[in-house]
């Protein structure tokens, strides 16, 4: 029931639609939050144990060492023949992907160059290879002095 203004004190016979309203968008959320979990197929899949299908030949690694030395699966290699390495190198080529294996005092520049080689090699994923058994305390991070300088550059 609604208010009349005026005097004639008579009932006002229009409907009020807004909780109508009101619900009606409550519907429409709930609607709109369920109709993709409807849509979403649900498997359950079969317990099995297995084991991890590896590479039998291992990820294509370069290793950057403490002095700042490279090796490229396995082999000594010098920083100028990098990138010709990655381009003939048919694992490599084949796979995309290249490793970055660097040791955690060398400094940063050094790891970003052997990035941007295997980047001009057409390597599309290059990946960092870190310790999962040890975890760096990040507590240390805020003390000044933790890293230890690296290598100068030559001038």
């Amino acid at each position: 029931m609604g208010m009349s203004l005026g005097g004639g004190g008579g009932l006002n016979s229009e409907i009020n639609v807004t909780p109508l309203v009101d619900v009606m968008l409550v519907l429409l959320v709930v609607f709109m939050v369920t109709a993709p979990m409807l849509n979403a197929a649900q498997v359950d899949l079969p317990e099995v144990e297995t084991s991890m299908v590896e590479d039998p030949a291992g990820p294509v690694t370069v290793t950057i060492t403490k002095q700042a030395t490279l090796q490229f699966e396995g082999n000594d290699i010098k920083w100028n023949e990098l990138k010709k390495a990655f381009a003939n190198s048919e694992r490599l080529q084949d796979k995309k992907e290249l490793f970055i294996a660097a040791d955690k005092t060398l400094p940063y520049g050094y790891v970003v160059t052997a990035m941007a080689l295997a980047n001009q090699a057409g390597i599309a994923k290059v990946r960092l290879q870190t310790d999962a058994t040890t975890q760096f305390d990040i507590n240390q991070l805020d003390q000044p002095g933790l890293l230890q300088p690296g290598p100068e550059k030559a001038k």
